[in-house]
């Protein structure tokens, strides 16, 4: 039962952990100027992170290391070095965009300008990093990120046509405006294959203290987490 709980609750940290501005924004242009076309980038992408993740969580279970703390002993730090400063450097952008992600939400709820909102938000995100427990960035903070089902509830409202879906998985390249439709298509997949999943989730299986006995539930989690976290953001 106990293992059943945490497959359940990887899952909803999973999906949560989809629902990025950087995600949204880019999934919304894509669907905005070519509709379902690039389908089959999200089914692509999907794909890539649950090999990938599932990679990421079997390596902390057995060796009971974190990605990051396998790469630098494995290779050293000098080495290391080399992703940790891309690592950093992606990650601090992500951050500015989801503080003004989180600024443009809270404009479109009270109405005040978007401005008004970075310092305290900055703060807030800080105050949680510092005093928060990593359970509760973990699992607290992802159930937020339920609300992507909002999509699949509004997906089927609107009663896509299932031909267009179906041409949607099938890569094709438009006569016109290509530049554009190949640079959403590695978009999409940037936007999916985020390196710090795969660091984020790899430290969860650490901290939560997973063995041999948990390779089951990693499967679980990674398969069908990020199978239905891709899904809600494919969506959008």
């Amino acid at each position: 039962m106990n293992k059943i709980f945490e497959i359940a609750l990887g899952i909803v940290t999973s999906i949560g952990g989809f629902l990025d501005v950087g995600a949204i924004a880019t999934a919304a242009e894509a669907g905005s100027t070519y509709s379902f076309q690039l389908i089959w980038a999200f089914v692509l992408g999907t794909i890539c992170v649950i090999f990938l993740v599932e990679m990421s969580g079997r390596l902390a279970a057995v060796s009971k290391h974190t990605l990051a703390a396998a790469v630098r002993e494995r290779f050293g730090f000098n080495f290391y070095i080399i992703p940790l400063v891309a690592e950093i450097a992606v990650d601090f952008l992500v951050l500015a965009a989801e503080i003004g992600g989180v600024c443009i939400a809270l404009q479109l709820v009270t109405g005040i300008s978007f401005q008004w909102f970075a310092l305290p938000v900055a703060f807030a995100i800080w105050l949680l990093l510092w005093k928060g427990t990593f359970g509760l960035i973990e699992n607290g903070i992802s159930l937020l990120g339920l609300i992507t089902l909002a999509f699949v509830v509004a997906t089927f409202k609107l009663h896509p046509s299932l031909i267009q879906l179906g041409s949607g998985l099938l890569p094709t390249v438009p006569q016109q405006d290509t530049a554009h439709y190949l640079y959403l298509a590695v978009g999409i997949l940037g936007a999916l294959i985020s390196p710090y999943l795969f660091y984020f989730y790899s430290s969860g299986a650490v901290e939560d203290k997973w063995d041999e006995g948990y390779l089951g539930v990693n499967r679980a989690v990674a398969g069908l987490g990020m199978g239905f976290g891709s899904m809600g953001l494919a969506i959008k």
